[in-house]
């Protein structure tokens, strides 16, 4: 389901040091409506912050989850409060679910996911390789070529691109038994190149 993203202004401040003091900004907050029109904001703990007067869409803020996007303080008191709230399309169409399930080589399951990615970012020893000029340069040609995949099988028969090659899959799969140089390596480092470009 597409959501969307409001960023709204809390009005009438809580004029409260303490809570002043435990609020930061990417804290998550409750929207609540009480038996006013106007809506309430509260803290992780409960405690009023401000509240929403007069809001464009009271069904979207209720239905969102929301965070504190920015807030400033003066003399430890609240002087201003911006939230994010994200909410799911209530309008929006309801999507197709897919005609067939993903086969085994698929890119869908073939895809890295962001925990995997973050590995490999927060690995040195590959960002340090990929520092190295001549494997720029074997990647940008595989990325660039009209048979990437063939360009890719090609580049994995030069020892040390090999190497990195492993390198990266040890780094994705930690857990699991290595298989001795890859026999969905292509595959992988096809999606990690295309991720890359996206």
């Amino acid at each position: 389901m597409a959501s969307r993203k409001t960023d709204i202004e809390v009005q009438d401040l809580a004029r409260d040091e303490a809570l002043a003091g435990q609020l930061r900004t990417g804290q998550p907050v409750t929207i609540v409506q009480r038996d006013s029109a106007e809506l309430q904001v509260l803290s992780a703990e409960g405690s009023l912050i401000g509240v929403i007067a007069d809001p464009p869409s009271k069904q979207h803020l209720l239905a969102g989850s929301a965070v504190i996007r920015s807030l400033r303080k003066q003399q430890d008191l609240l002087v201003h409060v911006l939230l994010r709230v994200t909410h799911p399309e209530l309008n929006a169409a309801p999507q197709q679910a897919p005609s067939k399930e993903p086969q085994e080589g698929d890119e869908a399951t073939t895809r890295l996911k962001r925990a995997q990615l973050e590995l490999l970012a927060n690995s040195e020893d590959i960002r340090c390789q990929l520092k190295d000029k001549h494997f720029q340069s074997i990647i940008q040609h595989i990325d660039s070529s009209a048979n990437s995949e063939k360009a890719l099988k090609q580049a994995l028969l030069q020892p040390d691109f090999r190497k990195l090659s492993d390198t990266i899959l040890f780094v994705i799969n930690p857990v699991q038994e290595q298989k001795p140089s890859g026999l969905r390596l292509p595959e992988q480092l096809q999606v990690l190149l295309q991720q890359q470009r996206a």
